[in-house]
């Protein structure tokens, strides 16, 4: 694909891509590969500096027709062992997601728990930071270039395009030699900033796509930090099945099963980076 961000300057505005073109690309080149297994570290740290930590799995596939599978698994510690998230998102917006706590029988809680915007666990990540930006439903305006470490940064804030769509105005910094996104600030309804998302411990992949090993989520209200770091990351359909992603492998406790059986879910085919 040819890179859009040779943009001819316009009088009055700022020379180069414009903030939809910058977005566009960055998703575009770092968007999600087809079969991702990762083992993580997630730890909370709350105001006081209490700290919580968690091991979890998270699965992601995505098929031949755009649908987009994830799940979540806590193993660590054995309180919250078999606790999983799975939503599911089709080409056409909809959307399936249901929280299983296997304390509570075998069903899948959803309603205000899974709700977009809902924090997940206790932690200050919602559903909808799991998933990708949504370009359509925000406009794209760029802002004054910053530099941060010798590194040049565009600046670019997202507008909601439907006001009642439940999302709020955002703003990211995108490095510019390789355009990968290394912070968002959120904002509420009314303009306050709200929470801040940080990747770090870059990684360079194959095909010039970048990953961040490190995630770090800070709620400014409740003065709360949430820290996911990637312990292992696998590029493989063997460790991503279709069936991770069926309710009755959850309800039936599969996933616990099988992970306490061998670890990963999968055959013997391994591609790491």
């Amino acid at each position: 694909m040819v890179f859009l961000l040779s943009a001819t300057a316009v009088a009055g505005a700022t020379p180069g891509p414009s903030g939809a073109e910058i977005m566009a690309e960055a998703a575009r080149r770092h968007g999600h590969y087809p079969h991702v297994y990762e083992e993580q570290s997630l730890i909370l740290v709350d105001a006081a500096g209490h700290r919580v930590s968690y091991q979890l799995r998270r699965f992601s596939r995505i098929e031949a027709d755009g649908t987009l599978r994830l799940l979540l698994v806590f193993q660590d510690p054995p309180e919250v062992r078999g606790v999983a998230l799975r939503t599911i998102h089709g080409p056409d917006g909809q959307r399936d997601t249901g929280l299983y706590l296997p304390a509570f029988g075998p069903h899948l809680k959803g309603g205000a728990v899974t709700a977009r915007h809902s924090r997940l666990l206790g932690t200050d990540f919602t559903v909808g930071d799991l998933l990708p930006e949504d370009g359509d439903a925000f406009r794209y305006r760029r802002l004054e270039d910053r530099t941060f470490g010798e590194v040049p940064h565009y600046v670019v804030e997202a507008e909601p395009v439907d006001d009642g769509a439940g999302l709020a105005r955002r703003r990211h910094l995108v490095r510019q030699d390789n355009l990968f996104i290394v912070r968002t600030d959120h904002f509420d309804r009314r303009g306050r900033l709200e929470k801040t998302r940080t990747r770090f411990d870059l990684k360079a992949l194959e095909g010039g796509r970048w990953r961040a090993d490190m995630v770090l989520m800070e709620d400014h209200r409740r003065d709360h930090r949430s820290l996911i770091k990637v312990l292992r990351r696998v590029f493989s359909r063997d460790y991503v099945p279709a069936r991770v992603f069926d309710v009755e492998w959850l309800l039936n406790n599969r996933h616990v099963d099988e992970a306490m059986a061998g670890g990963a879910v999968g055959g013997p085919v391994e591609v790491e980076e």
